[in-house]
């Protein structure tokens, strides 16, 4: 899967609209950069990310992107 995205203001963090999915990259010498997810490159009905359990985390889920925006699904089924 690609996912496409525009670039936006680090500030952006600050108040994030519902239904946004940032992500923050980092380079090689520690630049943040932050990129907006465009929803409409995400297919429908899919995990576009997926949280597995960890130490500080006992369940795992994923995002999907549905008809109305992101949703969290735990357990994930994909």
């Amino acid at each position: 899967m690609s996912l496409t995205g525009v670039e936006v203001p680090a500030a952006t963090l600050d108040s994030i609209k519902p239904n946004t999915i940032l992500m923050v990259i980092s380079d090689d010498q520690g630049k943040a950069r932050v990129i907006q997810i465009d929803p409409q490159s995400a297919p429908k009905g899919e995990a576009i990310l997926r949280v597995a359990p960890g130490d500080s985390q006992s369940q795992g889920g994923c995002w999907v992107r549905t008809n109305g925006g992101w949703e969290w699904v735990d357990p994930c089924p994909w």
